[in-house]
C-alpha cells in the first residue's frame, strides 16, 4: 500500500489487516521501489499521485516489471481523464 497522506494510508491498512491480508506501508515512490527489489508480492495499491501528479503509475510500471508481477491497483481523489487514461 503506498499513500503519501498518512490517514488515508493507516486506513487502508487497518482495513485490509481486518480482513486477514498482510499489509506493508509506505509512504513515498522511494520507499515503495525499495519494497518492491527486497520482496514479492501479491498485490500493489498505490495513490495516483503521491508526492507529485501521475507518480502513481511509475510504481505500477515498476511492479509490472518484475519476474513475478503483482496485479496492481491505482486509486485517487483527484481524477483527471488523461491520468485515468493512463492508468488504463
Amino acid at each position: 500500500m503506498v499513500d503519501d497522506e498518512p490517514t488515508i494510508l493507516f486506513t487502508f491498512q487497518a482495513i485490509l489487516e481486518q480482513q486477514e491480508y498482510e499489509v506493508v506501508g509506505v509512504k513515498s515512490f522511494a520507499e515503495a521501489i525499495e519494497e518492491l527489489r527486497q520482496r514479492e508480492f501479491d498485490a500493489v495499491i498505490a495513490d495516483l499521485n503521491l508526492e507529485r501528479e501521475g507518480i502513481g503509475l511509475q510504481v505500477a510500471r515498476a511492479a509490472k516489471s518484475l519476474h513475478h508481477p503483482p496485479v496492481v491497483v491505482i486509486f485517487t481523489g483527484y481524477p483527471k481523464i488523461e491520468q485515468l487514461q493512463k492508468a488504463l
